[in-house]
């Protein structure tokens, strides 16, 4: 399989949205992916950790567990519990 990417899917009048169109190599198309977008975050070691062991229990590579937690929190529109004290 091979991808094409920077296909643009416009999704209304104010969102554009870009996917992966993934094809076989006869050039029928397959499934289309959402791409993502690559970003650097600074999180503490015991973070990290905590993913990395979930990826050894899971088989999920510890960055994709991670991405899954935000994507699930953003979903479901959790609300941070935030404690100045």
């Amino acid at each position: 399989m091979r991808g094409a990417q920077g296909v643009p899917i416009h999704t209304g009048r104010y969102a554009v949205m870009l996917f992966r169109v993934v094809q076989w190599e006869s050039g029928f198309i397959l499934s289309v992916k959402e791409l993502k977008k690559p970003v650097t975050i600074k999180l503490k070691p015991t973070t990290i950790e905590y993913f990395k062991n979930k990826s050894g229990e899971s088989g999920i590579p510890y960055q994709a567990l991670i991405n899954m937690y935000l994507d699930d929190c953003a979903v479901k529109k959790k609300e941070l519990e935030i404690n100045w004290k």
